[in-house]
């Protein structure tokens, strides 16, 4: 009792004495982190919402109630590769220059997306008859995806111009995107889509999806903020880890409650997505607001410093840093499981026929992530970012073999238990993955002089038509068995099974194809280390050269 007494003690201590500062060598108070931890669970929880309504095959909303085919799907995310190109070129501009364009670049955007913008609202008048037999309602397709897309590069300039100055890079998104967010996805699940023509259907679906595209981004500012709240690593990781422990409940409470309060009507009934859901992510969008309010970016850069970094400097730039080339040629491996159906997933609800068992599931699986968030940082601190990652890759090799088993022999509790296992040995690696995100930003700033978060989407601009037909293995490997848009089939136990063996095959592929790629990432923990040190020191002389010549007495005096 004496012990416990003791740590007590030292522990409030700790909590007043760094309550409004950061202990030394730190840049984050206890306030602010546990003000970061509060945004971080609404954040993550309205994320969590968010992957129930998406525009993907395996999107029980889209596939299962809205009827939308696989295949057109697919031909949408193909129509829309090369106009990315584009728009992912403009974009990486505007953030990287914090939406202060320089004057030639800012000339040659609105000469090229003014009319361009135009021409999208012509193809709304197009008739959609003209292009049935290739797929309904393509040009009211594309006229969407360019309309939106223009808009939302001089929408992004405008808030970066207005809000980056004063808040950062990142934490803006959040405070202008919360309600039009809300308001898209009301309007995606109420508007009567099943009485609607199947090429209305499409096209008023895509244009949605589009625009809550736009805003919904203030979901993925999580992660960026994790890897600019402070340059420390280890302040970082312990951050991403003992703080996972606080953020992470109430997404799975998402998971847990979600299934539950669904199961009057199943996962597949448009009653959930139009009652439950909406609940859901107003509550946790709301919450997410604390993020903005209650944090700040921190990055080892002089005062006086403004970006002005053309297409050409940027891009150069990013291609020579070669853990931005390994980290994302890892993820392109991912890209064949896309669509895959999750076995849990199938299990309860089609198998089992069993929704509020995925709360329960999910609930189980939710307990494995706290013993690992616990001791990722001592981990990450002896074994290192990349061997932990290299690791988790060996247990989801073993984990697929299991399940497989497991389901071979028909036992659910076996397929519980391995996927418990699975998620605790995995989660420390998770967050050493997460980490190694934000050191190879400081990387890049060592290496080039600039941030320049923006300009990497170069490498997935680079790796998209690689990932962009990759994809469609699932797809297509799933047709093959006759699983296409009647969702109903996986009853079927014979189709069913097809299709469990075709997700693990999958599967086990994109862990060994992720997994090469990091066999020769170097950047330790120690070496990370000595690049903050530099940056210091070069900020130092950069604030040194641009601070303002003192004028002589008597000049002074005249001014005044």
């Amino acid at each position: 009792m004496r012990k416990i007494k003791t740590v007590a003690i030292s522990f409030l201590n700790d909590l007043k004495t760094y309550w409004k500062v950061p202990r030394p060598g730190e840049y984050v108070s206890n306030k602010e982190f546990l003000w970061f931890c509060v945004g971080a669970s609404g954040n993550n929880s309205a994320a969590a919402v968010l992957t129930y309504i998406t525009f993907t095959a395996s999107c029980f909303l889209v596939g299962a109630i809205y009827g939308i085919a696989f295949d057109d799907i697919y031909k949408i995310s193909l129509i829309g590769l090369p106009f990315s190109y584009i728009w992912n070129f403009a974009n990486m501009m505007v953030t990287d220059n914090l939406g202060e364009l320089p004057d030639k670049s800012y000339r040659t955007f609105k000469i090229l997306f003014i009319p361009l913008f135009f021409i999208g609202l012509g193809l709304f008048f197009v008739p959609q008859t003209l292009t049935e037999k290739f797929m309904p309602a393509l040009p009211q397709i594309v006229g969407g995806i360019i309309c939106i897309n223009v808009f939302n590069i001089f929408y992004r300039i405008f808030v970066l111009k207005k809000l980056a100055p004063k808040y950062g890079k990142y934490r803006p998104w959040i405070i202008v995107g919360v309600f039009p967010t809300i308001a898209a996805y009301l309007l995606i699940v109420y508007l009567p889509f099943t009485s609607m023509p199947y090429h209305t259907r499409l096209w008023v679906l895509n244009l949605l999806f589009c625009i809550a595209s736009v805003f919904s981004s203030f979901c993925g500012q999580l992660g960026n903020l994790q890897n600019v709240i402070s340059p420390n690593s280890d302040e970082r990781v312990r951050m991403m880890s003992i703080g996972a422990i606080l953020y992470s409940a109430f997404p799975s409470l998402v998971n847990i409650l979600l299934p539950i309060f669904a199961g009057t009507g199943g996962m597949n009934n448009i009653r959930t997505y139009r009652v439950i859901i909406p609940i859901m992510l107003i509550a946790f969008s709301l919450l997410t607001l604390t993020l903005f309010f209650g944090t700040r970016e921190k990055v080892i850069v002089a005062k006086s410093h403004k970006p002005s970094i053309s297409f050409w400097v940027g891009t150069k730039s990013v291609l020579k840093n070669k853990y931005h080339w390994l980290v994302n040629l890892s993820s392109a491996g991912n890209a064949i499981t896309t669509g895959s159906i999750v076995l849990a997933n199938i299990i309860f609800v089609y198998s089992l026929r069993e929704d509020w068992l995925m709360g329960v599931y999910s609930g189980i699986i939710g307990t494995a992530y706290v013993p690992g968030m616990l001791i990722a940082s001592y981990l990450i601190k002896k074994f290192d970012k990349r061997n932990l990652v290299l690791f988790s890759k060996l247990i989801s090799l073993l984990s697929l073999a299991a399940q497989y088993y497991s389901l071979r022999v028909n036992n659910v509790v076996l397929f519980i238990v391995f996927s418990y296992i699975t998620t605790l040995l995995s989660t420390p690696s998770a967050i050493a993955a997460t980490a190694m995100g934000a050191d190879i930003w400081d990387y890049q700033q060592y290496l080039t002089g600039e941030r320049l978060d923006g300009f990497a989407g170069i490498f997935s601009m680079l790796l998209t038509p690689v990932t962009t037909v990759a994809a469609m293995l699932i797809p297509f490997l799933y047709s093959e068995v006759g699983f296409t848009s009647d969702w109903d089939i996986l009853y079927e136990s014979a189709l069913r099974n097809e299709v469990i063996n075709i997700t693990i095959l999958v599967a086990a592929v994109a862990v060994v194809l992720t997994a090469i790629p990091y066999f020769f990432y170097d950047l330790s923990t120690e070496k990370h280390r000595r690049i903050i040190e530099e940056l210091k020191v070069r900020a130092e002389k950069e604030e040194q050269v641009n601070a303002p010549v003192a004028k002589p007495e008597k000049e002074l005096q005249y001014q005044s």
